[in-house]
């Protein structure tokens, strides 16, 4: 029998693929939950960027990181490698500062996020969206202009859809690209809602977890045929935060599926930091309905007590069985985190559950 599955190269059924880290402060119970070992600096951010609000991997360029700052006064995005070192910059073209932003203050939106994938839904070609979803003003009391300077025109939002360049081979020059790029506006079904996670499935499937410690949600994006506001949908509430508020999130990826929604939180100014992982349910082909069970179940914690090593954590990352943290401040460190990821199925695995089961029957 044995012998049958070294022929076969295959995994036992339920057998961990990627060797765990064991770490007794990061170690999850659940059999669906990684095992995580302690954070491991692995960098710095550039000392120019001091609002670093979202982070995320390139898609066409391997080792390219993009970043983008909060309310910056021109449309940039940064880039960086592994180890946080500059690599140059993209500028978004086409992109005009919002009318409701308080004349004098140059600023193109509340940047609090950025995903890479498909440009929309079936689409080959792979995109920047950066997320102008920050809204300082959407708090209980602030209904009128003088109450918050910043509050948002008819409460409307937008990501800001930027083809990925394809960089030129490196050297010791910074590559500095202009690339037009398309403002997609949009509302929220009931109301105004502060925000600093942006999501990207493989499908193109765009969402958005709001940032609110007396009840987080998650929203689906619409597909935007033309560039006139759309409207979210709400999906669910999400569990397991009690007080918390999220600051960034990604999906860990099995293939061309979602296997788990990740988040990053804290309490108050940067305090109380976490990492929450709330695994899909591989049988549930539908995105938006495992998202919606996974988030209403109790999360595994990943990390805690992250505030010790990043104030004000904006920025999460899955990068195959690791995760990368940033951080706003001048010279952020990066951190890493290794895990062991078991991943929840889809259709590799499935037909290494048949293989299984027939190899057992003609063992039999």
């Amino acid at each position: 029998m044995l012998l049958i599955w070294g022929l076969f190269g295959l995994p036992l059924i339920g057998a961990t693929i990627t060797k765990p880290y064991r770490s007794e402060t990061f170690l999850s119970s659940s059999s669906r939950c990684p095992r995580c070992a302690a954070p491991s600096e692995t960098g710095k951010i550039p000392a120019s960027l001091s609002e670093a609000s979202g982070y995320a991997s390139s898609k066409k360029n391997p080792g390219v990181f993009y970043i983008v700052e909060d309310g910056p006064e021109q449309p940039l995005i940064h880039m960086v490698d592994e180890q946080g070192a500059s690599l140059g910059q993209i500028l978004m073209t086409g992109i005009e500062r919002w009318s409701w932003v308080p004349q004098g203050s140059p600023r193109f939106g509340d940047f609090e996020s950025l995903v890479v994938g498909p440009c929309s839904k079936g689409s080959s070609e792979q995109c920047i969206f950066v997320a102008d979803i920050g809204n300082n003003c959407a708090r209980p009391g602030l209904k009128k202009i003088q109450d918050c300077p910043w509050m948002r025109e008819n409460n409307t939002y937008s990501l800001l859809r930027v083809p990925e360049p394809n960089m030129e081979p490196r050297d010791h020059e910074l590559k500095n690209y202009s690339v037009p790029s398309q403002r997609l506006p949009f509302h929220y079904p009931d109301g105004p809602h502060d925000a600093e996670a942006l999501l990207l499935s493989p499908k193109g499937s765009l969402y958005v977890v709001t940032k609110d410690p007396r009840e987080t949600a998650i929203y689906e994006l619409p597909e935007w045929p033309s560039q006139e506001a759309g409207t979210a949908k709400k999906l669910s509430v999400v569990s397991g935060l009690e007080g918390e508020v999220v600051t960034a999130a990604d999906f860990l990826r099995d293939g061309s599926h979602v296997s788990a929604l990740t988040v990053r939180t804290y309490r108050s100014h940067g305090h109380g930091g976490k990492v929450l992982h709330y695994p899909l349910q591989a049988s549930m082909p539908d995105e938006p309905a495992a998202l919606i069970r996974a988030v209403m179940s109790t999360p595994c914690p990943l990390a805690s007590n992250l505030e010790q090593l990043q104030y004000q954590g904006e920025g999460l990352v899955w990068q195959g069985s690791h995760l990368v943290l940033c951080a706003e401040g001048k010279a952020s460190s990066l951190f890493t985190i290794q895990c062991s990821v078991e991943h929840s199925g889809g259709p590799h695995m499935a037909v290494h559950i048949l293989l299984s089961l027939l190899l057992v029957v003609l063992v039999v």
